[in-house]
């Protein structure tokens, strides 16, 4: 079974968070918490299934301009994914026993439109 979620925006990059842990630990912990708790709402809202087998999961970025580097997008964004597809009930935990790896990773520009489409798949046992 293959799922996909569309995350509507663009989110947070690693060095925005990095930066804001140096200048307030309370504030970026913030950022993270009402970043994933956005998220979450989003997954529960387009997903009631619950992934009990590991997944592979991908992502394709829309960016809307091409000035952030791939890995100051995905290092955060992957991060505010997982923890809120857990949040969310998708998962049970976003260890190797419920994540079996990453698939494809593609980086578009859209400016009109920036988002994120994940594509979760059950591995097949």
């Amino acid at each position: 079974m293959t799922v996909h979620f569309t995350i509507p925006g663009r989110l947070p990059g690693l060095n925005e968070y990095i930066r804001t842990c140096r200048s307030n630990k309370q504030m970026a912990n913030d950022m993270k918490q009402t970043t994933e708790e956005s998220i979450a709402w989003v997954l529960r809202a387009q997903c009631k299934q619950e992934f009990t087998a590991p997944v592979w999961i991908g992502f394709t970025w829309y960016e809307p301009n091409a000035r952030r580097d791939y890995d100051n997008i995905s290092g955060m964004g992957r991060k505010l994914i997982l923890d809120a597809m857990q949040k969310a009930g998708l998962i049970g935990n976003d260890n190797r026993r419920y994540i079996a790896g990453f698939d494809k990773e593609v980086f578009l520009v859209d400016k009109d439109n920036p988002r994120v489409v994940v594509t979760v798949t059950e591995v097949d046992e």
